[in-house]
């Protein structure tokens, strides 16, 4: 071997060796980063990790609320039926799960419809919402932080706007003209309850949380909140 041919050589084996060594620390960083912000959990991993808990494909993302210690997973079948009396695990059940209109695609809609049961006499997912009926609880910012995990990022949200409604179904059209979406959030702006300074634009985001209430009878209670920001995995 000539010693143009060795010294080539060597070159090689070293930027080799420099590539693999700034690609592990490259790589060791970003896993750093990841649990500083997500926890020891790879989340990557938390929807496949869901579907085999409970045997169902049909989980498709994690919704998270820390003030009310919810952490669950959000379901979506082919219809909004299914998981009014179906659990998690497909079973039959008073009780339901919390999920996706069917209509929805939770990575790129610009509105979000989820739902879930409320009752007088059992600790559903989304009694909890009703929480949001105090002032005392709803004025404090960290109570209104709401998040949405899916396979590939992270949606914060903060409730906006909370009110009950009986014999309507404005809050559950998804389809909009320009028109029609400025009449829809000035609707929701009008009818909340609380006239704080976070009212909502008509270019933003928005989630609605969907549960039977009981004053006046036959009502719903909706917690609406905001996009603040998304961060990709």
């Amino acid at each position: 071997m000539n010693l143009i041919k060795l010294l080539f050589y060597v070159v090689f084996i070293l930027s080799n060796s420099i590539e693999i060594n700034i690609n592990n620390i490259v790589d060791k960083v970003k896993n750093m980063a990841y649990q500083e912000i997500y926890g020891a959990n790879n989340y990557a991993n938390y929807i496949e990790r869901e579907r085999q808990k409970y045997n169902n494909n049909e989980i498709v993302a994690r919704l998270v609320i820390n003030s009310l210690d919810l952490d669950v997973p959000i379901l979506q079948h082919n219809d909004n039926d299914f998981y009014l009396n179906h659990d998690e695990y497909g079973n039959q059940s008073n009780i339901g799960a919390i999920f996706l209109d069917y209509r929805n695609n939770v990575d790129i809609d610009r509105k979000l419809l989820l739902f879930g049961h409320n009752s007088q006499s059992v600790n559903t997912h989304f009694k909890k919402l009703e929480n949001f009926l105090s002032s005392s609880f709803f004025n404090k910012a960290d109570n209104r932080k709401v998040s949405i995990e899916t396979y590939n990022k992270k949606i914060n949200y903060e409730v906006v706007s909370v009110f009950t409604i009986t014999g309507k179904n404005e809050h559950m059209k998804l389809s909009f003209s320009q028109a029609e979406w400025k009449n829809h959030i000035d609707w929701i702006n009008e009818s909340s309850r609380y006239d704080n300074s976070e009212k909502l634009t008509y270019k933003d985001s928005i989630l609605i949380m969907q549960t039977c209430y009981y004053e006046p009878s036959e009502s719903y209670l909706l917690v609406i909140a905001k996009k603040v920001s998304e961060s990709f995995y």
